[in-house]
């Protein structure tokens, strides 16, 4: 189980994925080489990864979430299959349906995957599709994690964070979406790569990788932060985080209703991505609970103080088989996606 110290430096990731050691150390009052072995043993333990992907909305594509049902006995076959889809993430085992995240750059992509590929496949009894439309802000912070820092240390940590490279919000891509979608050249698409799986590699060892100075890279992964393609991410195990129970919120909400509704759900401590979607049901969320009792205090004291969350349904998730990019193992750790 992870300790104080090794929260405080998670969330200080969360500020900053690329934050050098000695910084993190100089929040958190820990040496450089300490918090480098708190790292490594996090990541070899299956708690964080670091990684990067690409804004598929931002280049043009879609985000749809898809509800698939499996044949009878057959849903971790698929779920697992899907997984080691470079397209699907958030792929979800519930009691009787697959849930994921298909993630699209171009409609040819999309009628790929959802007209041609998954009907064909063996595995599915049926499915439904429905698109992302917009991303509403989350508000709160990891597990509550400023509450582990002093003062100082929150404004020594705003000092030394380079917003460029803060975990992603979702809501701010989608505000900012205006003009032709960038585009990715072959050595952009080399570097997002390679931070896809480490985003905190070096960027001497990226250049090497990629013909360019190390400059030039630095420069060109904050230019494509800045332009909405790529984003940073940190990938984490719930479980060790002490928040093991995984339930997704799919919702009616009046229309009229839905952007306050979305903003005020996103305030909500455990909810950890909102969303308003086409189909039947135009609102999904995530949330992280410990227990049973704790997500009966999520319905009805939280959701249920919201105007518009009358036509709700809580699907709890038996199994997380990927999370952005890591796959999830039995033990409930994370596994690098090569």
């Amino acid at each position: 189980m992870i300790d104080v110290f090794d929260r405080m430096i998670i969330h200080c990731l969360s500020r900053d994925i690329r934050m050098p050691f000695a910084q993190i150390g100089s929040v958190i009052g820990l040496s450089e080489q300490t918090v480098a072995r708190r790292y490594q043993m996090l990541v070899g333990g299956g708690v964080i990864q670091c990684t990067a992907l690409v804004d598929p909305v931002l280049l043009g594509g879609t985000q749809a979430l898809l509800r698939i049902t499996p044949l009878p006995g057959r849903g971790g076959t698929l779920a697992a299959a899907l997984a080691q889809h470079p397209d699907m993430s958030w792929v979800s085992l519930a009691s009787s349906e697959v849930i994921c995240v298909h993630r699209s750059e171009n409609t040819a992509d999309q009628e790929r995957m959802l007209i041609d590929r998954l009907p064909k496949t063996s595995l599915v009894q049926s499915f439904s599709a429905h698109l992302v439309i917009s991303r509403y802000p989350i508000t709160t912070e990891l597990f509550g994690a400023s509450g582990l820092f002093s003062a100082e240390q929150l404004a020594r940590l705003d000092d030394v964070a380079d917003r460029d490279f803060a975990m992603a919000d979702n809501s701010e891509r989608d505000r900012d979406r205006v003009g032709d979608p960038p585009v990715l050249t072959a050595t952009d698409r080399e570097i997002i790569a390679i931070l896809a799986r480490d985003a905190r590699m070096p960027f001497t060892r990226i250049a090497s990788r990629v013909s360019l100075t190390p400059t030039r890279v630095a420069s060109r992964i904050k230019e494509l932060v800045a332009d909405g393609a790529l984003y940073l991410d940190v990938d984490l195990a719930n479980t060790a985080l002490g928040s093991p129970m995984a339930v997704i919120v799919f919702g009616r909400v009046p229309s009229r209703l839905l952007p306050s509704t979305g903003a005020a759900i996103g305030a909500i401590d455990e909810v950890t991505f909102v969303c308003a979607t086409t189909g039947a049901s135009n609102l999904m969320a995530s949330i992280q609970a410990r227990d049973t009792l704790h997500l009966h205090t999520i319905i009805t004291e939280k959701f249920g103080a919201i105007p518009g969350t009358d036509d709700l349904e809580f699907v709890p998730i038996l199994q997380q088989i990927k999370q952005a990019r890591a796959v999830v193992d039995d033990a409930r750790t994370l596994i690098s996606l090569r």
